[in-house]
């Protein structure tokens, strides 16, 4: 028997999702999505990768490859940065549909690296940027 434990995201988004070939926006579309919103608070991040010419990438990514939005129905889509290396970090997402039909959340992870946009030399994650993401957690207030 399992239960459903509600968990803190480090940013919630409530999207409406496009139309796609199958019917549904994919899940790694609205993975996508979710990741550059939380990205997008990190303004140590973007100082780094101005500084340093770099720039943000998905080295590895598994989500659960079903549609989860219809078009129109849109998704919840909660991230999170849930593990730091010296030259790369992880998010988490879940996804769960909205609308009267909604079913099962999907789940993904992904595993980013900074890397030098000429060379594309991985660059260290630096302590501020890794307090920054500790701080977009532990401001979390929102369930997904």
């Amino acid at each position: 028997m399992g239960a459903e434990i509600p968990t803190t995201w480090g940013l919630v988004l409530e999207v409406e999702a496009a139309d796609g070939p199958d019917g549904g926006e994919p899940a790694s579309v609205l993975f996508a999505r979710g990741r550059d919103a939380l990205l997008a608070r990190c303004v140590r991040l973007a100082e780094l990768l101005r500084a340093e010419v770099a720039e943000v990438r998905v080295e590895r990514e598994k989500v659960d490859p079903m549609p989860v939005a219809s078009a129109g129905a849109g998704a919840r889509v909660g991230v999170s940065v849930v593990e730091v290396r010296p030259t790369s970090f992880d998010m988490a997402v879940r996804i769960r549909p909205l609308g009267e039909e909604s079913g099962a959340p999907a789940h993904g992870r992904c595993t980013i690296v900074l890397a030098r946009s000429a060379t594309g030399e991985r660059i260290p994650i630096p302590r501020d940027v890794r307090d920054e993401f500790v701080a977009i957690q532990l401001s979390a207030r929102e369930l997904c």
